[in-house]
């Protein structure tokens, strides 16, 4: 599970990313063309292993933005997306709950 400073961390250097994504289109490009490479290049910042970070723009802009909604602002996008790749079960029965055992903090599924 992460931890409450990994994600102050995270939170801090993903909205730097932003911020220079609007400034500098240089950067914007290398941040959707490979993220966990511009996040290390230009923040110093490395993702977990676990983590297959891809960052897409919204495929319609015309609806997600910063957007004022009953005189207050706030942001529309869409949900971010999580993958996970759904293991295949163990030819033997009896090694079923090994296997299950076997997930720790250092598998995909650790970044939560």
């Amino acid at each position: 599970m992460a931890k409450p400073d990994q994600l102050t961390e995270w939170r801090s250097v993903w909205l730097k990313a932003v911020a220079l994504s609007w400034k500098d289109p240089a950067f914007k490009q290398e941040l959707l063309a490979d993220a966990r490479r511009a996040l290390e290049v230009y923040f110093d910042y490395t993702l977990p292993t676990s983590v297959d970070l891809k960052v897409v723009e919204p495929a319609s802009p015309e609806t997600a933005g910063w957007r004022q909604r009953g005189g207050q602002h706030a942001w529309s996008l869409p949900l971010p997306k999580l993958e996970m790749a759904l293991p295949p079960k163990p030819k033997d029965d009896n090694l079923q709950a090994v296997a299950l055992a076997s997930y720790d903090p250092h598998h995909p599924m650790g970044c939560f």
